[in-house]
């Protein structure tokens, strides 16, 4: 029961946290000669991985 909700706010906070990432690492990408674009794949293992550590730990 617990980790349910934690999994849901840890969801929550990627939610706010990934637009407001790509918007930054996207402006700050953009300043160098040879920028790149960021991908979906890149924001998704991000998401994983969190979820994965927020697992982990509320399981304990």
């Amino acid at each position: 029961m617990m980790s349910k909700d934690f999994i849901k706010l840890v969801a929550l906070a990627n939610i706010i946290a990934l637009p407001v990432a790509f918007y930054f690492m996207n402006n700050w990408l953009q300043n160098f000669a040879y920028h790149i674009d960021i991908g979906v794949l890149l924001p998704a293992l991000a998401v994983i991985i969190s979820l994965i550590v927020a697992i982990l730990t509320v399981t304990e």
